[in-house]
């Protein structure tokens, strides 16, 4: 095991107690678990208390555990902040959390950036975003990315490659490199956004010194009223039809949608985004402003506009109707 000689290290230990908080008297966490000390749970009961030493002895005992996750399924080498954020990752979320899930590949495949947004997705408990988890992944994201070695190519080969994995899309490749999709496309010799890529396959990200760098956002147009009706109609077809999830597997349809990823698709079904494009959340659509959206007053919204309710990076999406109506998630 890559890792096993590994320990968490200082800082690794204050950002698990920054986030987890120490309670000397059990209570009951956001989805019903006893809890106390700094986020223990084994043999938690009610009414029972602890000392501040009791809470250090488990947490030590618990970081060891969750760590095991590391051992086990991750097979390349971490850098000291990669490991210690994947702990606090894993005591939060547990030992097994990376079994088969797309941040594993992602971590082996060495994709540093990829891997750090993915670890932003996982915020919810008992199916709602809560403040705290979203603000716990940014923090773990970031120590993540910090002293990320620099994987060196050759000199004759200036490229930089990119391995596709399940659930990708062109576009989300392109925001994740900060290019274009057209750019994409061009880099890859492909004939159009609507090509079909494969987990496995090789793209190129970025060819010599200026590919990938340009400052300059695609030009937003205004789309033309037949797609406006596409995207409405979609959203009409499938209320009081199709369920609602924020499960992370089931809210890809087509079965179950929530708010966000039913914008996503929304917008593939208009043509507004190729098909394939991975149904992202509200965080993922404040990115493709300058490409596909602009910002416009509340006063200037038109039928057709997405909106986004709450703080950055939002809680709730939809589409206007007109300039007092709106649709939103699929069933209601």
């Amino acid at each position: 095991m890559v890792n096993s000689n590994m320990k968490i290290s200082t800082k690794g230990i204050s950002l698990v107690r920054e986030f987890e908080g120490l309670r000397l008297s059990a209570y009951r966490d956001p989805v019903g678990i006893w809890t106390i000390g700094y986020g223990h749970t084994k043999g938690v009961h009610p009414g029972m208390t602890i000392t501040e030493e009791q809470a250090n002895h488990f947490l030590n005992e618990d970081l060891k555990k969750h760590a095991s996750g590391i051992f086990r399924y991750i097979k390349v080498k971490l850098n000291q902040n990669q490991f210690d954020a994947l702990v606090s990752f894993h005591f939060n979320l547990g030992a097994n959390i990376l079994q088969g899930s797309t941040l594993l590949t992602y971590i082996n495949n060495q994709q540093w950036q990829a891997a750090a947004e993915e670890m932003k997705l996982y915020n919810r408990a008992g199916g709602q975003v809560l403040a705290g988890l979203r603000r716990r992944r940014q923090a773990e994201a970031e120590l993540f990315l910090s002293q990320t070695p620099v994987r060196t190519s050759p000199v004759k080969s200036r490229q930089q490659y990119y391995t596709v994995v399940s659930g990708d899309s062109l576009w989300r490749i392109a925001q994740l490199h900060r290019i274009t999709v057209d750019e994409l496309v061009q880099l890859n010799g492909f004939s159009s956004s609507n090509v079909v890529i494969h987990p496995g396959q090789k793209l190129i990200v970025k060819k010599g010194s200026s590919a990938g760098q340009s400052s300059t956002p695609e030009k937003v147009t205004t789309p033309s009223p037949s797609k406006i009706d596409k995207m409405i109609k979609w959203f009409r077809d499938r209320i009081g039809v199709t369920g609602y999830s924020q499960d992370l597997t089931l809210r890809q349809g087509p079965h179950y949608y929530d708010c966000s990823s039913a914008v996503y698709a929304a917008l593939i079904e208009a043509g507004f985004l190729p098909k394939g494009t991975w149904l992202g959340g509200t965080s993922d659509l404040y990115r493709l402003e300058g490409n596909l959206f602009s910002r416009i007053t509340r006063s200037e919204a038109k039928r057709g506009d997405i909106f986004i309710v709450g703080d950055h990076p939002g809680t709730h999406t939809g589409v206007f109707v007109s300039n007092t109506h709106i649709v939103h998630s699929v069933n209601r």
